[in-house]
């Protein structure tokens, strides 16, 4: 991780205004989890906050990248941020006036939120290649990657401190001061004028400029397999994470809530210490080759997850504690690795990508590989309820990737062994 890329104002200031303003929203999302819990004492209700999310982002999100295109991108981040930062605030109001917030109204802040993020995204994402040169593309996201996952870390340890010691008001506070801060902080980049040809900004025009948006993606073979590649790992790993490593651990290895909690913190290390060494990863091996090590380390370390909730092994002495080492070092490797393929695979898009374009291409992809994964969650969740061995299921997500693997290698077999920057 190339951290003299720190010496960049600009690179400074955007990744700055990123930490700040992930920090706050990682902040409340999980004290609203943990309010709405205590509140309704409600699973279901808690898992419709966090659909509710995801509504706009998958309906709306392809498009949001026209705007992004359309609009001068710097003034569209700390003109969101800062509508963030005072929509927060105006819920705070009414925690202070009504003593809290009812599940409507937290739909309501999560769904405006959420509209604000789809747009912003894209305008964000697209104002790393305008900072930096195109071969310190792998470092920027290296750093960009650590920053995100460090606060992710970070943000739920100081929620349930902070929610814990004085409730849902000071959090939503500390929120609308973080997305204020983050706002001010992006006013000082300066990014590059692009030449752009002025169009008018209508229906007809916005449709137009989403399918060019589509055009150019289509155009690039590589970006479309990449498309698939993003769609597959999102179908398998995510679900494999969300649903089918917290089943075993629950029930199969039966582990107490202060293992459970271990688990969580040692393996969110794995992306902090990807984002550190993938800058030189990917500088030496070219990206199609890193997918193709992704999907087959992935697919290797699943299975040995089956074997360890095989009924056999869990018979063993000592079973259940070697298993969740083992389950955790896993793990851990799972995510390190995928983690590096994503930093790849980013960099190559923000490289090859037309910055006239960029937006509409990065919100489409990232909508796209975003909805492969309620898919694959419900087939998981559908699967555990069945009579099928889970041992069974997690063989089968290993076998996916596999054959991941090896349709990713054979698409590029044609290709020379080259770096990324070739």
């Amino acid at each position: 991780m190339n951290l003299t890329l720190f010496k960049k104002r600009n690179f400074t200031l955007v990744i700055l205004g990123k930490f700040v303003s992930l920090l706050g929203t990682i902040f409340q999302e999980f004290a609203l989890s943990l309010y709405v819990l205590n509140e309704t004492g409600s699973g279901t209700k808690f898992a419709s906050v966090l659909a509710v999310a995801l509504i706009p982002k998958l309906i709306f999100g392809p498009f949001a990248g026209v705007f992004a295109d359309w609009f001068d991108r710097k003034k569209m981040v700390v003109v969101l941020d800062a509508a963030s930062g005072i929509i927060v605030a105006g819920f705070g109001g009414l925690v202070i006036l009504n003593g809290g917030l009812s599940l409507v109204q937290i739909y309501i802040l999560v769904l405006t939120l959420s509209v604000i993020s789809m747009l912003f995204n894209p305008a964000m994402s697209t104002m790393i290649p305008q900072i930096v040169k195109k071969e310190e593309l792998g470092d920027a996201n290296s750093i960009h990657t650590f920053v995100t996952y460090t606060t992710s870390i970070i943000a739920p340890l100081l929620a349930g401190i902070v929610f814990g010691l004085a409730g849902l008001l000071p959090v939503l506070m500390i929120n609308a001061v973080s997305f204020l801060l983050s706002a001010i902080s992006e006013s000082f980049i300066q990014l590059t004028k692009e030449k752009t040809e002025k169009v008018n900004k209508t229906v007809k025009q916005f449709f137009k400029d989403f399918n060019e948006g589509l055009k150019a993606m289509k155009g690039q073979r590589d970006l479309v397999i990449l498309l698939g590649v993003g769609a597959l790992i999102n179908f398998a790993i995510s679900p494999m994470f969300a649903i089918g490593v917290p089943f075993i651990l629950k029930q199969r290895l039966y582990v107490s809530d202060f293992q459970f909690g271990l688990f969580e913190a040692l393996v969110c290390i794995g992306p902090v210490v990807a984002s550190i060494v993938a800058g030189k990863v990917i500088k030496k091996h070219a990206y199609y080759h890193l997918n193709t090590f992704a999907f087959v380390v992935s697919s290797l370390f699943i299975f040995l997850i089956g074997v360890i909730c095989h009924p056999a092994m869990l018979q063993l002495e000592h079973a259940k504690l070697m298993g969740f080492i083992g389950l955790t070092v896993l793990s851990f490797g799972i995510v390190s690795v995928i983690i590096i393929c994503n930093i790849a695979t980013g960099t190559v898009m923000q490289a090859r990508v037309d910055m006239k374009v960029m937006g509409r291409v990065m919100a489409v992809y990232s909508t796209l590989i975003t909805a492969s994964i309620p898919l694959g969650q419900i087939i998981m969740g559908a699967l555990l309820d069945t009579s099928v061995e889970t041992y069974i299921i997690i063989v089968g997500v290993s076998l996916i990737l596999l054959l991941g693997g090896l349709l990713n290698y054979i698409l590029y077999l044609p290709k020379k062994t080259v770096a990324l920057e070739d």
